[in-house]
């Protein structure tokens, strides 16, 4: 599209016909179609970004409840929101691993009916999480676009993560999470699909 508007310009420099009003019209499109482009690559790099920070999230949790498990050790986190910075430490409280979540998406999560900037939980020795929390994952529009849900059931005395993807529910902002967190039914909702 654009080599043929390229093309369009030379050919109205060759024939003489290219007036002030041909010049800006053709910087008009031009600029149209640059600032598409710019919004489109936006929106990419953002779900991009998302998906990324649920793989991290997810794949840490799960890495550590599988070492806690084998391993007979328990593990520590501390998720700091604001600093996008996952630590895990030992059960001496040695840093294991500090893991950046991109600083694009923001991220919080509701407990005990307040925002958190950051959470402390614990994976014990077999592989079970304490407390059980969900996690938001907010796009540029601030509506959370997913919601990973960590639960430790003592019957199963493993980590279960489930993930849940916003379809098109346009109440979960940042401002009304907690309203949202409380009333949230992912079997009745027809906005929101598990992965």
């Amino acid at each position: 599209m654009c080599q043929e508007l390229y093309y369009g310009v030379l050919e109205m420099l060759k024939n003489d016909g290219f007036t002030f009003l041909d010049f800006i019209i053709v910087v008009t499109i031009t600029m149209i179609l640059i600032s598409f482009s710019f919004v489109r690559i936006r929106k990419q790099n953002n779900l991009k970004n998302l998906n990324i920070a649920k793989i991290l999230i997810y794949e840490t949790y799960k890495k550590y409840a599988v070492l806690a498990l084998d391993q007979r050790k328990e593990y520590h986190f501390n998720f700091d929101f604001k600093l996008h910075k996952i630590t895990v430490f030992d059960g001496e409280y040695k840093i294991l691993e500090e893991i950046d979540t991109p600083h694009s998406v923001s991220i919080n999560t509701v407990y005990s009916d307040v925002i958190l900037d950051k959470i402390e939980s614990k994976i014990t020795i077999n592989g079970n999480i304490t407390p059980i929390y969900s996690i938001y994952l907010f796009d540029s529009k601030k509506i959370a676009k997913y919601r990973i849900s960590l639960y430790g059931f003592n019957t199963l005395k493993f980590l279960q993560i489930n993930i849940y993807k916003n379809i098109n529910d346009k109440k979960p902002t940042e401002n009304g999470i907690i309203n949202f967190h409380n009333t949230f039914n992912p079997e009745s909702s027809k906005l929101w699909e598990k992965e």
